[in-house]
């Protein structure tokens, strides 16, 4: 067996593997020149560390494109301009959202579409846009950075309870606390031994509240009741100082004509008076010889005659 090495055909080897590599990337960029790209614009708020020109954009993991240019953004630093070279005819809905990903623990990331319902409208240019732009999320990296931080500030939280929770079971809180139990554990005692006055209380008290809502069941007619009655005792005040000032103008109007009476037949009435009293006056000498002698009122007065006649 010969073990010089044929460098001839090492060489050879070399020159035929080098050739089909080359012929294979001329291939590979000749199918990528015959595709036809539309452009899009996305605004990363995180590091794109590990994202490079060319590298890949997906969607839902399949390749539909590649990452064109990387910049800031010159109005506002706080993020990073992603252009996008993505397929014609990729479905980029209004409601695609582009996440960074990173495969495996390369490191090397790339950029995965997401979302895209299908009733959703394409995605277009905003008025004064150039590009469309695909609105993007925090990536699984920046989201478990967020949940790190998260749960790094709630074990300080928890930290800082059980320090307080330590601090207040002290030995004097504790003995604080055994006393309010042993207190706690008397009046529980006493309640139990006083269980039946309680539960008298009780029914008086349910007693108590029935009366109460019946009350308030009936307070309603009641209230009207009484409405109504001082509507009429307003209508009976009003009859009556109606009444009155009628009153007062009967008694205004009687005094004049009165007046005018007395003055006008007083003269007039004098004689009638005179013959009245006179008429007065016999009637009560009848009425008394009537009484002395009831046959005069048939007879006659009779005239007593002297001796001799």
């Amino acid at each position: 067996m010969d073990p010089r090495v044929n460098f001839t055909l090492v060489g050879l080897f070399v020159l035929v593997f080098g050739a089909a590599l080359i012929w294979t990337a001329v291939w590979l960029s000749a199918q990528e020149d015959h595709k036809t790209y539309e452009t899009y614009v996305a605004y990363v708020y995180e590091s794109v560390a590990g994202l490079a020109p060319r590298a890949a954009v997906k969607y839902r993991g399949v390749d539909v494109g590649f990452v064109r240019k990387i910049s800031l953004d010159k109005d506002n630093p706080e993020r990073v301009r992603l252009l996008l070279n993505i397929e014609a005819g990729t479905p980029v809905k209004a409601d695609t959202v582009a996440l960074l990903s990173v495969y495996g623990i390369t490191g090397l990331a790339f950029v995965d579409l997401t979302g895209g319902n299908r009733n959703s409208p394409p995605l277009v240019a905003r008025p004064g846009e150039r590009y469309p732009e695909i609105r993007t999320g925090p990536s699984l990296l920046a989201s478990a950075s967020s949940g790190l931080m998260q749960a790094t500030e709630l074990a300080q939280e928890f930290k800082k309870i059980a320090k307080q929770i330590q601090e207040l079971l002290n030995q004097e809180n504790q003995d604080a606390l055994s006393n309010t139990l042993q207190n706690v554990e008397r009046i529980t005692t006493a309640l139990a031994s006083r269980d039946q006055d309680i539960g008298t209380t009780l029914v008086r008290v349910s007693a108590i509240l029935d009366n109460a809502a019946r009350m308030a069941q009936e307070l309603p007619a009641l209230l009207s009741a009484l409405r109504k009655g001082a509507e009429r005792i307003d209508s009976v005040l009003g009859t009556f100082d109606r009444t009155a000032t009628n009153l007062d103008q009967l008694i205004v109007d009687t005094r004049a004509d009165l007046g005018r009476f007395s003055r006008g037949t007083a003269a007039q009435a004098t004689p009638i008076l005179t013959d009245l009293r006179r008429l007065v006056d016999n009637l009560q000498r009848l009425t008394e010889t009537i009484e002395r002698d009831p046959n005069a009122l048939l007879f006659g007065r009779r005239v007593r005659r002297g001796p001799g006649e």
